[in-house]
């Protein structure tokens, strides 16, 4: 109980990298059917499966911002036109049950608060302040 957490090498970059990922995969893929945006489609996977959190070290700080908030744009996009949160999505896991758009969205907001999360605790100890 009173062990703090060993150091990490988590960077608030390296968040919004991983979440342009995440956004990609599940709402480009795994709702709308589509192969992975770039950088994705060309990634090294088979080198790190970390690299969508290790590119970040490669890029600006301006560059991940864009990569996270353009992907962004495009997860909006395809949700704006899903009239049925009951309809499975366009790829579905490859056993167990096909998953609908609404067990999808609600992933994606456990996979939000998780990494907000995460944010929260690395911005506390840059700067020291603690949110609301």
């Amino acid at each position: 109980m009173r062990t703090p957490l060993a150091p990490s090498t988590m960077t608030l970059a390296g968040l919004l990298t991983h979440m342009a990922f995440v956004e990609d995969y599940w709402f480009g893929h795994r709702v709308a059917g589509r192969p992975p945006a770039a950088p994705w489609d060309t990634a090294p996977w088979e080198d790190s499966s970390d690299w969508d959190w290790d590119l970040a070290a490669e890029i600006p700080a301006a560059e991940a911002r864009a990569l996270f908030t353009d992907t962004a744009a495009r997860s909006r996009g395809i949700t704006a036109g899903i009239t049925d949160l009951s309809a499975p999505v366009a790829a579905p896991p490859r056993e167990g049950e096909p998953w609908s758009i609404r067990w999808m969205l609600v992933h994606m907001i456990e996979e939000y608060s998780r990494h907000l999360g995460h944010a929260d605790l690395i911005r506390e100890h840059l700067d020291g302040s603690t949110g609301d």
